[in-house]
């Protein structure tokens, strides 16, 4: 079986081709081993199968009540639970098998998805938007990147865009929770 292996502040930095230095936090959570030849074999091939056989789902009209119903289950667990990075969660990432870096990998535990994106945003949404007052977010479904800007860069005004009312109602409850100078706004290019 292959050795675990952890994502660093230096794979990240490589990953958004910045330097070292400018990776501020050290990413945590991201342990993961890499798949053995015939775990990846069966992965490309399964991935294949799915892609051969159209078994995607296609996005479009047809689809907005399940993007609806998705959008709805998270405001109704953000109404429960609170605003945090959990409850925003979208219910996409749950997946155990990545490709980072031309390679298949295994997360250690559940989560590794949302952490590394978590990561990234902590590297990227800094050096993309200080020095700005204004940043809108169009498709901001459920304001998961809106809840990390406003935490990286306070004092920020920020826009959420999306045709799903839940999702600018998603939007209100972050700006409510975390004091913040935000805003849902309904966009629709249908």
């Amino acid at each position: 079986m292959a050795e675990a292996c952890r994502l660093t502040a230096y794979d990240l930095a490589n990953m958004l081709a910045m330097e070292p230095a400018e990776i501020t936090a050290a990413p945590e959570g991201l342990e993961y081993r890499e798949l053995e030849p015939s775990e990846a074999a069966t992965t490309e091939n399964h991935a294949r199968e799915i892609l051969s056989e159209a078994k995607l789902t296609i996005a479009g009209p047809a689809m907005i009540g399940r993007w609806q119903r998705g959008w709805d289950e998270i405001l109704d667990r953000v109404r429960k639970n609170g605003v945090s990075e959990a409850t925003l969660a979208p219910q996409y990432f749950r997946h155990e098998v990545f490709r980072l870096d031309g390679r298949y990998i295994r997360a250690a535990k559940a989560g590794f998805e949302l952490r590394l994106y978590a990561a990234i945003r902590a590297a990227l949404f800094p050096y993309l938007f200080s020095g700005l007052n204004h940043v809108t977010e169009f498709g901001c479904g459920t304001g998961l990147n809106l809840f990390h800007l406003n935490r990286l860069l306070p004092g920020l005004k920020i826009i959420g865009t999306d045709w799903a009312e839940s999702s600018q109602e998603l939007v209100s409850l972050i700006a409510n929770a975390e004091s913040a100078d935000m805003e849902g706004i309904r966009f629709d290019m249908g």
